[in-house]
């Protein structure tokens, strides 16, 4: 009984084969993402803080988020010519809508879950020496763009903030995905 069960499932394994990658990519961001969750402890009282593991990264979240605003804001204002004001990490419409760009919002969650699928997925370390600094750069220009165009999309209705911020934190990790998939397929030439 027990041997037609292992028979069975190897048998199952062998033909989900072109998709084992997949699993092996499954386990590795939903690994990051509860290791983050227990890692990391946003404190809500005035003024906000942040710990890693019980030390406090505070700052570094908030020069993170400083330079994202600050980036941001050269899009929106400078490059689209869109009337907004910035006032540290808040982003104001005249008469309208304030939106606050918070330490979440720093693009290092998706960063430190891409580099470890990269890191811990096989490949030749050559590529990886390239291919992860690379993949970061398109992780933190896609963020930018994010936080920008939710926060245009935000100037008459923040009501939609939910819809926006969720639905791009899922176009994110599909992001994230399609990077892997180009890892996996042009330069991993091992299987899992």
């Amino acid at each position: 009984m027990q041997q037609s069960i292992k028979v069975t499932l190897l048998s199952w394994w062998e033909k989900l084969k072109p998709i084992h990658g997949v699993f092996y990519f499954v386990i590795l961001l939903i690994s990051c993402h509860f290791a983050w969750k227990m890692a990391f402890v946003e404190h809500t009282e005035i003024p906000r803080k942040v710990t890693f593991l019980w030390f406090d990264v505070t700052q570094i979240f908030s020069f993170a988020v400083r330079n994202l605003t600050d980036v941001v804001y050269f899009l929106l204002k400078d490059i689209l010519d869109v009337n907004i004001i910035k006032i540290s990490n808040f982003f104001v419409y005249p008469d309208k809508a304030v939106i606050d760009i918070v330490w979440s919002c720093s693009g290092f969650k998706q960063a430190y879950i891409f580099f470890t699928v990269i890191a811990f997925y096989p490949g030749k370390h050559i590529h990886k020496l390239w291919y992860i600094p690379l993949g970061l750069v398109v992780v933190y220009v896609f963020n930018v763009f994010r936080i920008a165009l939710i926060t245009y999309l935000l100037r008459d209705n923040l009501g939609w903030f939910d819809v926006l911020h969720e639905g791009s934190k899922y176009v994110f990790y599909a992001i994230i995905f399609l990077i892997w998939v180009i890892w996996a397929e042009k330069f991993n030439k091992s299987s899992i």
